[in-house]
């Protein structure tokens, strides 16, 4: 009877938790501003935006890629090393959520619906453009190409998350700080006068904006892709309106889901997520060439193995070629645009997890998964490029990046089912993605929070229904790569500050809080 009364008493708590006024309006007010600037001068915007993404990435490529080495290295020393067994709560607290579900909800909140076209379009793009020397359409670039689409998504891109997302749950589980902010985390780094004052609320409120600025991608990628998907299917026109239409059915699917909740919405999403992906690859595996696909996989992971290294540090400074300013700098940006909303949202779902379980499952599982979508699909898009079945990477550099994706599904036998079940898993892959980016910026927008709290729902149905406005500002801007880049590559800067600090805050507590370590 006890135990049930206190059961009440904490659902009826649940979403008792007071939105910082401050840090809310101010967030609200600079998305609003950047969005309807871009939307109402998409060229000047654009224009000015490109000038400061060229000179970052000329100036401090080597930067992104020493830091993205760093990240992996340093998730690798915590979860292997000493402090591996460090649990994230009380030592008799057990993990709020199922391990399989406490996995597909950072799996699917991380990567969006950009795999999917990903892992088609990248090795194309590569065979066209390929690193090293190598020349296009070649035996080399068609045997990089999905190995380097395979370390863009994989261990590197997981630390990114992996690693922050360690700094806040330690902060949160175990120095009992009640703020899922990121100023919070840093205040013993920051100072705690500085945390508290105006310097924390900017820091915040970026980190909000950063937190928007991560959904770019996925509904600029996204929209035109499942657009084109729709009309493939059902006939209709794929045109602005037909985006537009798309945007807010989408907008209306996340901001439900977010007004449920952690439990009743994220979870059961990202277990909708985990069978439709399964069906998807299982299905396109068996209806293409299973055998080809089996001994790709074998090939291309001895090849990214052997290749780790140089990947990880390539930059093509000899020849200044652009190769991994355009690819490896610009997905090291995303993911580290991502750390705001990944670290605060990993920190909710993981406790009673240890240093070791977040670590490697994190960076084990996530990299298993994405590299599961580029086997399946990006090896049968390859295959029919070398056999001259389809001219895919010619309709890729002609037609873009929805085109080439639509084409690979027309190929497929039974191409109408595969599409449909494509069509469902990107409505509810972005979804995922959208509802657990609108819960952390509601966290980040909180005061303090205990740990079976959740934001208000109208503070994370807000951030749900302005998450559309950078789709439209994408739109605007023209959709496609450039501008996805330009804006990714501009915020990812500050990101990577970040994560240093934040690093320098896990090692501080580590070393006070387990001295003998260090004797």
């Amino acid at each position: 009877m006890i135990e049930k009364v206190k059961a009440e008493g904490v659902q009826k708590d649940q979403y008792d938790v007071k939105t910082d006024k401050t840090i809310f309006i101010g967030a609200l007010f600079i998305i609003v501003l950047v969005c309807g600037v871009s939307i109402v001068f998409p060229e000047t915007t654009l224009s000015i935006v490109e000038k400061a993404r060229v000179f970052i990435i000329t100036k401090f490529d080597w930067f992104f890629l020493a830091i993205g080495l760093a990240s992996l290295i340093i998730s690798i020393y915590l979860g292997a090393g000493r402090y591996g067994k460090i649990k994230l709560s009380e030592i008799d607290e057990k993990p709020e959520f199922s391990y399989f579900s406490w996995l597909f909800m950072i799996y699917f909140s991380a990567i969006g619906s950009s795999t999917l076209m990903w892992a088609i379009c990248e090795p194309l793009a590569i065979i066209s453009d390929p690193p090293f020397g190598f020349l296009p359409f070649s035996e080399e670039a068609y045997f990089v190409s999905i190995p380097y689409g395979m370390f863009h998504w994989g261990p590197i891109a997981w630390s990114f998350f992996a690693l922050p997302g360690l700094v806040v749950s330690y902060c949160f589980y175990k120095r009992k700080k009640k703020r899922l902010q990121i100023s919070s985390v840093l205040s013993d780094v920051i100072g705690k006068k500085n945390s508290e004052g105006i310097f924390g609320k900017i820091i915040d409120i970026a980190s909000i904006f950063f937190t928007f600025c991560t959904f770019g991608p996925s509904l600029g990628f996204g929209v035109p892709v499942l657009t084109q998907l729709i009309s493939n299917v059902t006939g209709l026109p794929s045109n602005d309106y037909m985006q537009y239409a798309v945007l807010a059915v989408w907008t209306m699917i996340f901001t439900c889901s977010v007004y449920r909740g952690l439990t009743k919405g994220i979870k059961v999403l990202s277990d909708i997520n985990m069978w439709l992906l399964a069906l998807l690859l299982i299905m396109v595996f068996f209806v293409s060439d299973p055998l080809y696909i089996l001994r790709s996989i074998v090939e291309q992971s001895g090849e990214l193995v052997s290749n780790f290294v140089r990947m990880a540090t390539y930059s093509d400074v000899f020849n200044n070629g652009s190769f991994a300013r355009d690819w490896t700098v610009f997905y090291w940006s995303w993911w580290m645009v991502e750390i705001p909303f990944m670290s605060i949202f990993i920190a909710r779902v993981s406790k009673g997890r240890s240093f070791r379980e977040l670590l490697f499952g994190i960076i084990g599982a996530g990299s298993i998964g994405t590299m599961s979508v580029f086997w399946v699909l990006g090896n049968y898009g390859l295959k029919l490029q070398k056999t001259g079945a389809y001219d895919l990477a010619g309709i890729y550099n002609t037609r873009g990046s929805t085109m080439a994706v639509v084409e690979t599904m027309n190929s497929l036998p039974y191409h109408e089912i595969i599409s449909i079940v494509m069509i469902l898993l990107y409505f509810v892959f972005l979804a995922t993605c959208i509802d657990s980016g609108s819960f952390t910026m509601g966290c980040m927008a909180s005061k303090e929070i205990k740990d079976y709290q959740q934001p208000s729902k109208i503070n994370r149905a807000t951030w749900a229904v302005t998450i559309a406005l950078i789709g439209v500002a994408i739109l605007r801007l023209g959709g496609g790569l450039a501008a996805i880049q330009t804006i990714i590559i501009i915020v990812g800067l500050p990101s990577a500050v970040l994560l240093i600090l934040l690093v320098a805050a896990i090692f501080k507590w580590l070393k006070e809080d387990y001295p003998q370590n260090y004797s």
